[in-house]
C-alpha cells in the first residue's frame, strides 16, 4: 500500500494520457475500504451538506424485517455528488494499493447485458417474464409480469413502482427520465 500524492478524478483527455505515459500514476477502480467514522468526518470535511443530508436520512429511518431503509425525503435532497469529487480528490489521506484482478464496472443496463450469460435467443432474463421470439434483449422483473413478442435490443426493467423501456444502446439516457420525474414533482418514484 502507497500513500497517495493526490486523488484525481476524470481528467481531461490529454491529462490522463500523460498520467499514463509516464508510469507514476495508479488508476482508480472505484472501490474505497474506509472505516465508516473516518468517511464521516472526511465527508463532514469537504462536503458538510451531503453529511447533514445522510445523517438527516440515519435519523429518519426506518427498520422492517432487519433491512434499513434511510429517510426518503432527507437522501433525496442530498447534493448528487459522487463520493470521488465529493471526499477522495479532497481528502489528504488516501492511499492506493495496486492489485491485478478482472474487474468489470456494471454502470449501465448496457453493460449488465454484456456480463449475464444469454439463452439461445441472447436474451438474458431475471424475474416473472415471458419471451417470444425476441432476441438480445434484457428483462429484469420484480414487479409485474414482462411479456415481448418479437422485439429486439431492448432493455426492460419493472419494477412495482414503474417500467423502463429503451434500446440497449440508449440506457445511459436513463438520468433524463430521472430529471423529467423530479420536474413533474414525482422524486417519490425515484
Amino acid at each position: 500500500m502507497f500513500r497517495a500524492t493526490r486523488f484525481v478524478e476524470k481528467p481531461d483527455h490529454a491529462t490522463a494520457q500523460a498520467y499514463v505515459a509516464s508510469g507514476h500514476f495508479s488508476w482508480n477502480a472505484g472501490m474505497f475500504l474506509m472505516r465508516a467514522a473516518s468517511y464521516l468526518a472526511e465527508l463532514e470535511a469537504s462536503a458538510a451538506d451531503i453529511a447533514h443530508a445522510a445523517r438527516a436520512a440515519w435519523d429518519m429511518r426506518r427498520t422492517s424485517a432487519g433491512a434499513i431503509e434511510p429517510g426518503r425525503a432527507a437522501f433525496l435532497a442530498s447534493p448528487s455528488q459522487s463520493i470521488d469529487y465529493a471526499v477522495m480528490e479532497k481528502s489528504r489521506r488516501v492511499a492506493v494499493a495496486p492489485v491485478s484482478m478482472g474487474w468489470s464496472d456494471i454502470g449501465s443496463f448496457k453493460s449488465l447485458f454484456d456480463e449475464l450469460p444469454g439463452d439461445t435467443a441472447g436474451n438474458r432474463v431475471a424475474g416473472d417474464a415471458v419471451i417470444i421470439d425476441s432476441r438480445d434483449c434484457l428483462v429484469r422483473s420484480t414487479g409485474p409480469l414482462v411479456a415481448t413478442i418479437g422485439v429486439s435490443g431492448l432493455v426492460i426493467v419493472a419494477t412495482p413502482d414503474g417500467v423502463l423501456v429503451a434500446t440497449k444502446d440508449r440506457t445511459q439516457d436513463v438520468k433524463a427520465v430521472v430529471d423529467q420525474l423530479k420536474a413533474m414533482g414525482k422524486s417519490d418514484l425515484l
